[in-house]
């Protein structure tokens, strides 16, 4: 457990987007009985998914998956 708290989050996570890291120091800053603000832990995600230039279509990868299989 002290090996994971002590992990610099910039090492961790070296190689994926910087908007998970936001939101795992978010997380790891976060006490226990706090309860999370899920808008800041929305937000990253929101802006990662506009980078990639993702639409809003509700369309996910498991209703394609069930449209295949039917």
């Amino acid at each position: 457990m002290e090996c994971k708290k002590s992990c610099i989050i910039q090492v961790l996570c070296a190689n994926i987007p910087e908007e998970l890291q936001i939101i795992l120091q978010y997380i790891r800053n976060l006490k226990f009985e706090k309860e999370p603000d899920y808008e800041i832990l929305r937000n990253p995600l929101k802006e990662l998914f506009y980078k990639h230039n993702y639409k809003y279509d509700l369309i996910f990868d498991w209703s394609i998956r069930n449209e295949i299989k039917d």
